[in-house]
């Protein structure tokens, strides 16, 4: 399943998680998170959803 297979419910919620990460987790334990998914195509959404979301954030 791609990004784009996503219904609009589990994209927000993905989305959603990147943020709750980003605010809460080191860089290293987002990092170690990653490696650990099983997964690679939602660990590569992940990453690219993280990236997005890191860049939106206020500074």
């Amino acid at each position: 399943m791609t990004a784009t297979d996503l219904s609009p419910e589990e994209a927000y919620r993905r989305d959603r998680l990147a943020q709750e990460l980003l605010s809460t987790w080191s860089r290293q334990q987002i990092v170690e998170w990653l490696q650990q998914l099983n997964n690679a195509d939602y660990r590569e959404d992940m990453r690219a959803r993280l990236n997005q979301q890191r860049k939106e954030m206020p500074r």
